[in-house]
């Protein structure tokens, strides 16, 4: 799909999301805004002081390649690019804009560096299976008490960022298999 082949309505979902077509660069599953907006309030949840976008990135990323790992299908039906700081969304700075049911808090590191925490207290589970949401506790019971920096470092041990990170690559989700984390 290409721009010019969108109608008017749908260049929203394009340009937050990328292309919708099922194949192994987004685990074979379809995005579903519903579906992504549960996945992200749960995984917030879990972080009850609160979560960096780069943290959030990474967590996206080994629950949507668990679970294609482990059940043959991505939870978010998102794709992933190997970027200096680890695998992202495709279309990172934007995909969490229209998630509800978030809050911000911006913090102030030193006087040039600004970023925000996400909060969620009460996340909605409606859109996820049973599978989703056991794929998501699993990885959150290993990933929630550490820090940013060392979920960065440990998603740079992965063989799909390692493969693709020198032209900032889309991570085909064959790479689950080879996940040394999960």
């Amino acid at each position: 799909m290409c721009v010019s082949d969108i109608d008017s309505n749908d260049a929203p979902y394009f340009y937050f999301y990328g292309n919708s077509k099922r194949g192994v660069n987004n685990g074979y599953s379809e995005m579903n805004p519903d579906k992504l907006q549960c996945m992200v309030q749960l995984i917030v949840s879990k972080e009850k002081n609160g979560v960096p976008k780069t943290k959030l990135n990474k967590e996206m990323y080994y629950a949507d390649f668990y679970s294609y790992k482990k059940y043959g299908r991505s939870i978010s039906g998102l794709a992933y690019r190997a970027i200096q700081y680890g695998p992202v969304p495709e279309h990172y700075e934007t995909v969490y804009d229209h998630v509800q049911g978030l809050t911000k808090k911006s913090i102030e590191a030193s006087a040039d560096f600004e970023y925000d925490l996400l909060f969620c207290d009460s996340p909605d589970t409606s859109a996820l299976s049973k599978e989703d949401i056991h794929v998501i506790n699993q990885v959150m019971s290993v990933l929630v008490d550490m820090k940013r920096a060392d979920v960065v470092d440990l998603s740079h041990k992965e063989n799909g960022w390692i493969n693709n990170k020198d032209h900032h690559n889309i991570i085909p989700y064959d790479e689950a298999y080879s996940l040394k984390a999960f």
